[in-house]
């Protein structure tokens, strides 16, 4: 009999021994299954570089390290360059939440992110309103309410000013000019003047117009008139209201 695979030579328990050609057949027997599969092992193997398509193998270079105990690649400090990117390559779908951290960037980009950050914080800081305080009538008017308040847009750098004033106006007692002045902080003093038309009313003794504007100088909101009528009589009961915006640069605290 023989082995079922590579017919090596067995013996039966009844057969008389005769040990050398039993060691004969064994050993031709092996050296014929040895050579039978002799001729698939090639005598030399080179392993074929991967592709982008294909299997093979791959090696660290002076860019990549390998950590020889777990196999584990790491790409070394400095490799990879904008030039080795191509456009499209990392898009957000690619990028996990919390890839990147402030921790992921060097000091110089972090500082400008901060920067855009802070300006965009800027940006979005709302207006700051303050009421106005600080009142002086003139020129024959007698005020019985002054209400006004200014609004700072930092960003913008705009201020919008707002005055309402009510009582009695003198027209025996009055020029043409400014009839009431509100004073602002002298950090919103500017080197320029604004000035746009706000009212109209009638003079009580002629039914011809009075005319409001609102002025912006210096750091001073001014409510003037031009009265086209008569110089005799009070205008009762005047209320006007004008309203202001703006463009400014803020005075250092030198310069204010």
């Amino acid at each position: 009999m023989a082995t079922s695979h590579y017919n090596f030579p067995t013996i039966n328990g009844t057969d008389t021994i005769d040990g050398v050609n039993a060691i004969n057949g064994l050993a031709n027997s092996v050296d014929a299954a040895l050579f039978g599969v002799a001729g698939s092992i090639p005598e030399d193997y080179t392993l074929p570089i991967a592709g982008t398509t294909s299997l093979g193998g791959v090696r660290g270079s002076g860019q990549i390290s390998v950590n020889p105990s777990t196999g584990d690649m790491t790409v070394n400090p400095g490799t990879i360059s904008g030039n080795m990117i191509q456009i499209g390559t990392i898009t957000g779908s690619n990028l996990a939440n919390g890839t990147v951290g402030a921790s992921n960037l060097d000091a110089s980009t972090q500082a400008n992110v901060n920067q855009g950050a802070q300006a965009f914080s800027t940006l979005n800081l709302p207006g700051e309103r303050t009421s106005i305080t600080t009142w002086e009538d003139s020129n024959g008017f007698t005020a019985t309410a002054h209400n006004g308040f200014y609004v700072v847009y930092q960003s913008a750098k705009i201020i919008v000013i707002k005055m309402n004033i009510q009582g009695n106006l003198n027209l025996s007692q009055n020029s043409n000019g400014t009839i009431c002045t509100a004073t602002l902080p002298a950090q919103y003093s500017l080197p320029y003047s604004f000035e746009t038309m706000c009212d109209v009313s009638l003079n009580p003794t002629d039914n011809l117009p009075i005319n409001y504007y609102i002025r912006y100088d210096g750091n001073k909101v001014m409510m003037n008139i031009i009265n086209y009528g008569g110089r005799s009589g009070v205008l009762n009961i005047l209320s006007t209201t004008g309203t202001l915006v703006i463009p400014y640069q803020p005075l250092s605290s030198q310069q204010a």
